[in-house]
C-alpha cells in the first residue's frame, strides 16, 4: 500500500477501554487451546496432581540456574518460563537455553542488582527476542546490551493469571507460571532442604520471583511429600533445596499474589522484513486529552523512522478488555491528523497480560 507509506513519523495512538476485571477460570474463554496443550502431553485439569518435571517421565523444565547474589530472580524465573513453554509446545527435545545476562543489560536500568518482574522481561522477549545462553554468558561484573543476535521466539503474548487457586491451577495445565512471594517471612528458607512443605509465614509483601511448576493435593503418593502445595523452580543453584525445587502451601509467604505465564511466540521480525511498534518500559504515557472520559488507558507509540508498520504490541494489567489502534499520519497543532487507519478488536481479550496485534495491511 504505496500510498498509506509513512511520510512523517506517525503518531500511533493505542486506547484499551477496560470492561471487567476477571479471573482464568476454567472453561471460560479459550478452552480449545488449553485443551490442546494438556491432552497434547497428557496433562489433565483439576487432578490431584500436576509436576512439568515428570509428565509421563518426561521432563519439559530446563536446567535449574544460579543467579547468585545477585537481584535477577526475574530474569531467571522469566528465561525459564519462555524455555518452558516452548518445550511444552514444540517437544522437550528443545535444548536452548537463553541468557538473563542479556536481560539483565538490555533492560533499564541495567545492571545484576536492578529489580524488576516478568512484565520487564516480557516487554523486553516482545520487543527484541530471546538470546543463547551459550553466546551471551552469565557475567554479572559486566553490562553488554544486544553483543548477540535474538533468537527466532520473540514473544507475541504474556498473559496475566489471577490470584486464586483455581486459576493458577488451571493455567498450570498449559505450563508454568511466574509467580512472587516473600523469602523474608519464611525461617530458615536460605538452608531449605526439600524434605517438607512450607507451610508457616504470612505476608502482603514480595521480594522473589520463581516459577509454579506444579502442585499436590492430597496424601500416599510415591515420591511426593503429604499435603497441599505448589511445586516451586528457584534459581538458586540445584544444590539448594531439592535439586533447586522447593514445596510450599497455597498463598504461604504470599505466594501466587501475582502471576503472568509467556503465552505464544513467533519468528523474529528482523526476518519477516516488519517493523514492530511497542509500548516502552516506562509504560502508558497516560491519557490522549480529546479521548472520551470512557476510555480506561491510552498509549501513543511514535516510530522512530519512517517505513511500514506491520505490527503493534503493548501491556494491559486488566483481564477481560477490548481495544482500538488509530494511526495518523501527523499532528496538526495539538491534535491528530489524517487518519491511516482504524482496528478495533472484535471480541473482548480475556488475559490481561502483553498483547501483540498484527495490522491487516502494512501502514
Amino acid at each position: 500500500m504505496k500510498s498509506s507509506m509513512l511520510k512523517s513519523a506517525i503518531c500511533l495512538v493505542v486506547f484499551v477501554c477496560m470492561v471487567a476485571q476477571a479471573e482464568y477460570i476454567p472453561g471460560a474463554t479459550d478452552v480449545f487451546k488449553v485443551e490442546q496443550a494438556w491432552e497434547s502431553v497428557g496433562q489433565e485439569p483439576d487432578a490431584p496432581l500436576l509436576d512439568w518435571r515428570d509428565v509421563s517421565g518426561t521432563n519439559y523444565l530446563g536446567p535449574v540456574e544460579d543467579q547468585y547474589t545477585t537481584g535477577l530472580c526475574w530474569a531467571f524465573a522469566g528465561s525459564h518460563n519462555l524455555v518452558s513453554r516452548i518445550k511444552i509446545e514444540e517437544g522437550a527435545s528443545f535444548s536452548d537455553n537463553f541468557s538473563e545476562d542479556a536481560i539483565s543489560d538490555c533492560c533499564y536500568p541495567p545492571g545484576p542488582s536492578q529489580g524488576g518482574n516478568f512484565w520487564k522481561v516480557a516487554g523486553y522477549f516482545s520487543a527484541l527476542g530471546p538470546v543463547l545462553e551459550s553466546c551471551q554468558v552469565w557475567n554479572p561484573g559486566s553490562t553488554n546490551c544486544m553483543a548477540c543476535p535474538q533468537q527466532d521466539y520473540r514473544l507475541r503474548s504474556m498473559r496475566s493469571i489471577g490470584a486464586s487457586t483455581a486459576a493458577i491451577q488451571a493455567a498450570l495445565t498449559n505450563g508454568p507460571v511466574i509467580t512472587s512471594m516473600d523469602t523474608t517471612v519464611i525461617p530458615g528458607f536460605s538452608t531449605y532442604n526439600g524434605t517438607y512443605v512450607i507451610t508457616s509465614g504470612s505476608s502482603s509483601s514480595s521480594d522473589h520471583q520463581v516459577l509454579i511448576v506444579g502442585y499436590h493435593e492430597g496424601t500416599g503418593d510415591p515420591g511426593y511429600l503429604d499435603g497441599n502445595y505448589w511445586i516451586c523452580k528457584n534459581s538458586w543453584s540445584d544444590l539448594w533445596g531439592d535439586n533447586g525445587y522447593f514445596y510450599i502451601g497455597y498463598g504461604v509467604a504470599n505466594i501466587g499474589n501475582a502471576n503472568g505465564q509467556f503465552w505464544a511466540w513467533e519468528d523474529s521480525l528482523a526476518t519477516q522484513g516488519g517493523t514492530l511498534l511497542y509500548e516502552d518500559e516506562a509504560g502508558p504515557t497516560g491519557y490522549y486529552p480529546s479521548m472520551p472520559n470512557t476510555i480506561y488507558a491510552c498509549q501513543r507509540l511514535v516510530p522512530t523512522q519512517n517505513g511500514f508498520v506491520t505490527q503493534v504490541q503493548w501491556a494491559n494489567a486488566g483481564n477481560n478488555f477490548n481495544w482500538a489502534i488509530q494511526i495518523f499520519d501527523g499532528m496538526s497543532g495539538t491534535n491528530l491528523s489524517t487518519p491511516l487507519m482504524t482496528q478495533v478488536s472484535g471480541t473482548n481479550e480475556p488475559y490481561g497480560g502483553v498483547l501483540t496485534v498484527d495490522l491487516p495491511v502494512p501502514v
